[in-house]
């Protein structure tokens, strides 16, 4: 995964279960999940102008510099914090490749609120673009 910024090619590197959507599935991820991955990633592509296979991996590397050009700060203290890093790179100019991972589903219970974190992703990517239009005050958006 660091290969891309060792290279320099890129200052934040994403590994995706979606690049072959149906992988995710055959890893035994939950089909509502899949769905609910699918649907947000949908939404925050068009209202980001971005092409990302997948917002919500927890497999990320990042250029500790472009993460020190973010006022990281600012972020939530739930789920919803590694969609802020995401779009505050991206405002940077931050540029992001995509790997293929492997999906692996056991046993292991989620506790995070589904809703609720759709909900905190879609205001958050929302508010995101509002602050880039200067319309709204968002101290996590509008350092640029």
């Amino acid at each position: 995964m660091v290969e891309p910024i060792n290279r320099n090619n890129a200052e934040l590197v994403l590994g995706s279960r979606m690049l072959h959507k149906k992988n995710a599935l055959q890893g035994n991820m939950p089909f509502y999940k899949w769905v609910g991955n699918q649907v947000l990633t949908f939404f925050q592509n068009k209202l980001l102008d971005t092409n990302l296979s997948e917002f919500h991996t927890g497999y990320r590397a990042y250029k500790i510099a472009a993460l020190k050009s973010i006022p990281l700060s600012k972020n939530s203290n739930y789920f919803d914090f590694d969609t802020e890093i995401i779009i505050q790179l991206l405002d940077t100019k931050a540029r992001v490749e995509e790997i293929s991972i492997p999906t692996f589903y056991g046993d292991e219970i989620s506790y995070v609120n589904g809703i609720k974190y759709a909900w905190l992703i879609m205001k958050t990517t929302v508010k995101s673009r509002l602050a880039k239009k200067q319309w709204l005050q968002d101290d996590r958006f509008t350092y640029l």
